[in-house]
């Protein structure tokens, strides 16, 4: 485990050395594996609650379809959701997901864990996702449903998700609040 997340570093003829990293205080979310909010706020020892403010079903038009990758046509379920950080609205996911993949999501599945609900009940093996992060002004919706303080901007995450069979499942967008939280990736240097 402690491989997989960065914190050995191994050295030819002589074993491995531990690496420390300095303690965060905000919560950490790991950019490039792939957790569910709730194996986040386990991980950290956080409280996190989550709140859905919106679940309907879409067909996916060709604005929706340029947005997400999804193809014209395509049955998506489409869910905004609020991520409470220790109580503090901190988190907006708008996220779009596959219906055909993820038959039987549901209102009650995404205030819980979609992750739990696709991988324990439809035995989806979620392999692979495709990230960007990005710095935005905060949008109306923003403002309305988090608690931005005097931040004007957010950290924003979006995502397209894979499960083994190489189809692209999901399409989520992460807007932050800055202060709470951090990302934390190991990063190695690759001679060309």
């Amino acid at each position: 485990m402690l491989a997989s997340d960065g914190f050995l570093l191994p050295r030819h003829g002589l074993g491995v050395q531990v690496i420390w990293k300095q303690p965060e205080s905000r919560s950490i979310f790991s950019i490039g594996g792939i957790e569910s909010l709730k194996e986040a706020a386990a991980r950290n020892n956080c409280k996190m609650k989550t709140r859905v403010i919106t679940f309907r079903e879409l067909v996916c038009d060709r604005e929706l379809s340029e947005l997400t990758g999804f193809d014209i046509g395509a049955e998506v379920y489409y869910v905004d959701r609020i991520r409470y950080i220790h109580g503090i609205p901190a988190i907006l996911d708008t996220s779009y997901f596959m219906k055909s993949e993820t038959e039987g999501l549901n209102k009650q599945i995404a205030s819980d864990s979609i992750y739990e609900y696709l991988e324990n009940t439809l035995t989806l093996n979620i392999t692979t996702s495709l990230r960007t992060v990005a710095a935005e002004k905060a949008t109306e919706k923003d403002r309305r449903y988090l608690d931005l303080s005097d931040f004007d901007f957010l950290l924003v995450i979006t995502g397209q998700v894979f499960h083994s069979g190489g189809v692209m499942f999901e399409y989520t967008q992460s807007r932050h609040r800055p202060d709470k939280v951090c990302f934390v990736e190991s990063a190695v240097r690759k001679k060309i």
